[in-house]
């Protein structure tokens, strides 16, 4: 059996999917051939499809093939890599629009070089690739903990020449006032997802479930599956939100699209913030987390972009023990406000105010 899988991106990989097809209907391709398509909007005549599966289905489903055929992807490439099966990678590439960038391209040059997988870098090289596989032997370290451990060093050498652009146009800061912005595109997201998930790894917890919360949660949710394929179970909190805080009017708008003056204004907003606090004034806000899934007796991980007082994650951990959760850990991208105060079990950055394609300011000039 040869196992296809895309991953969770939320553009699907028709490219793929289909050639898989095409390969079948030729008679290039003779075994069954069980397929997780994903988002992918093709749909295939020739194979057993699975839009998803969870993380023990995904596993289970490489244990049984003969061969695997995927995209570039770490999470796949780590599950087929531990279970010692032939892979076949297509990367996604980013001028066709099946990927923000082409990092699977370097994934996969890499790990081709170190004789650990098959690449096909067109789908017209499938049939040729096919029949490597068929007496294709992965490089194999002495155990496969350090065939992993070899995949980590090079996504943490990816991270060291990508590493975030610190970016703070409003003076020097002083002791007094620790914080700075934090710039942070696509990659760097998925560099920091990377340091929390390795964090743990390191400390060698195991969560069941990967839990992401507004507002920033649906970004973060896909730059995570991009990144880790189906390794992780992904779910998001929901919640009702009600706020007396005026929308953002004609003014902010403009503030926030011009750089000079988006900067300091996102250094007031925390001095306000701070002053409030100081104050014992409370936030006019409620906040009604819902967990739409099924979180009995399971080990969850909640991850946020930018933690300020800690309400929200506190408020989603009470929500997802009292619907049965066995444990719940918290991580975040930035501590920003009050990291001495604030609890959270684990950081990437303390006191950075993040500018990413979630903030108002991204896209500043």
């Amino acid at each position: 059996m040869i196992f296809l899988t895309i991953g969770t991106w939320r553009v699907g990989y028709n490219r793929l999917v289909e050639a898989v097809d095409e390969l079948l209907s030729s008679g290039v391709i003779t075994e069954e051939v069980i397929a997780q398509t994903g988002y992918s909007s093709y749909k295939p005549k020739h194979m057993t499809v699975i839009e998803f599966c969870s993380p023990g289905e995904f596993r289970n489903l490489i244990s049984k093939a003969g061969l695997v055929i995927s995209h570039a992807g770490m999470g796949t490439i780590i599950e087929t890599v531990q279970l010692l099966k032939p892979l076949i990678t297509v990367p996604r590439r980013r001028s066709l629009g099946e990927v923000d960038n082409d990092h699977q391209f370097t994934t996969a040059k890499q790990l081709e070089a170190e004789g650990k997988i098959l690449v096909a870098y067109e789908v017209s090289e499938l049939p040729a690739k096919l029949q490597q596989a068929k007496s294709f032997v992965p490089v194999q370290s002495n155990n496969d903990d350090k065939i992993v451990k070899t995949i980590q060093e090079f996504i943490e050498r990816l991270a060291e020449r990508k590493k975030t652009t610190l970016q703070d146009k409003s003076g020097p800061i002083s002791k007094i006032w620790p914080y700075k912005i934090l710039s942070c595109d696509d990659n760097d997201i998925k560099n920091n997802l990377t340091n929390i998930m390795e964090h743990f790894q390191k400390k060698g917890w195991h969560f069941d479930s990967v839990v992401f919360v507004p507002k920033a949660g649906i970004y973060l949710g896909r730059m995570f599956c991009e990144l880790f394929d189906n390794s992780y179970e992904v779910n998001y909190i929901t919640a009702r939100r009600s706020s007396t805080e005026s929308k953002n009017n004609w003014l902010k708008r403009l503030i926030f699209k011009k750089k000079w003056l988006a900067n300091p204004a996102r250094h007031l907003e925390v001095l306000i913030r701070l002053l409030k606090l100081c104050l014992g004034c409370r936030q006019k806000m409620i906040f009604q987390p819902n967990a739409d899934f099924n979180v009995t007796n399971k080990s969850l991980l909640v991850i946020d972009d930018s933690v300020d007082t800690g309400t929200t994650l506190r408020m989603v951990s009470s929500a997802l023990l009292d619907k049965g959760a066995k444990s719940v850990t918290t991580a975040c991208i930035s501590n920003h406000l009050l990291p001495d105060r604030v609890n959270v079990d684990y950081s990437v950055y303390r006191y950075k105010l993040l500018r990413t394609k979630n903030s108002r300011d991204y896209y500043a000039a």
